[in-house]
């Protein structure tokens, strides 16, 4: 019994990790923490981090990209061989960075089972620009179609 639930804690495990995305540093150790990780991962949870400057169109963004362009490449995110079964988007707000990035995670077969997502923000705006992304995410084509997108509401 002792040596299954090794296999078990070999086969899957769980990181929690806090990115700006506009930081080309963080997003690139992102994707090398993500492709080093040897096995499926049973949950992975992103807090984004709160930042306030906006880009401007020509600035640096993630992954060596300039505002204009963010995340348009088209190889997965960190690789094809990486995937998570539950994703939890922590401080998602809806910025146009962060839609990118949950669209690719979706799209490209990186999060499996369940995506859960926790608000920055419960002001009454704020919730309407938030629910208004989680529904365009459920909107999208799903590589793994059983993929179930929720948009989590504590403390309200």
């Amino acid at each position: 019994m002792m040596s299954s639930s090794r296999d078990c804690m070999k086969r899957f495990g769980s990181m929690s990790v806090s990115v700006d995305l506009t930081n080309t540093k963080e997003v690139e150790m992102l994707r090398d923490v993500l492709v080093a990780w040897p096995v499926e991962m049973g949950e992975l949870e992103i807090l984004f981090k709160n930042n306030s400057a906006t880009l401007k169109e020509g600035d640096e963004s993630s992954i060596g990209r300039t505002g204009k362009n963010i995340w348009e490449e088209t190889k997965p995110f960190p690789n094809a061989h990486f995937h998570a079964f539950t994703l939890w988007l922590t401080n998602f707000s809806g910025l146009k960075e962060e839609f990118a990035f949950a669209s690719r995670l979706i799209t490209q077969g990186t999060v499996v089972r369940t995506m859960m997502i926790k608000p920055s923000s419960f002001s009454p705006s704020k919730k309407l620009e938030i629910e208004a992304a989680v529904a365009r995410l459920k909107k999208l084509p799903k590589f793994h179609k059983e993929l179930g997108i929720f948009m989590c509401i504590f403390g309200i």
